[in-house]
């Protein structure tokens, strides 16, 4: 009776716990955007991503952050993955035209446009 009821406290402790570090991250992502174009604020979006890898909303800010604190590469990266879990997204699309661009990459903002055009029924205003 005594190990049943530990198990069973147990078992709520988890459960508990698990609805908590949901809450943490629902914060978080309720803060960030609250702090700026921070440093801070990029860990905050780091921290939203490991806990949820598929939060598209993160993966768009972190993009914005990165790019804003000067490291393109990454906002780069950060807004591909993003795309990736939304391929129709046409501002992610616009905001990867503009950060290639911004690194000197004119191929890759080129290629960007035409799927731009392609995803728009060629009618974008760009």
């Amino acid at each position: 009776m005594l190990k049943t009821a530990a198990s069973a406290a147990a078992k709520a402790a988890v459960s508990q716990s698990k609805v908590l570090h949901g809450l943490r991250y629902n914060v978080l992502h309720n803060l960030a955007p609250l702090l700026g174009q921070t440093q801070e604020t990029l860990e905050i979006w780091r921290q939203v991503i490991e806990h949820n890898p598929t939060n598209i909303k993160a993966w768009e800010e972190s993009s914005i952050v990165l790019a804003h604190l000067g490291h393109l590469y990454p906002a780069v990266r950060a807004a591909e993955r993003a795309l990736s879990l939304k391929p129709d997204s046409v501002v992610l699309l616009e905001r990867l035209v503009v950060l290639c661009a911004a690194q000197g990459d004119w191929t890759g903002a080129g290629q960007l446009l035409l799927e731009l055009a392609r995803l728009t029924g060629g009618c974008h205003q760009w």
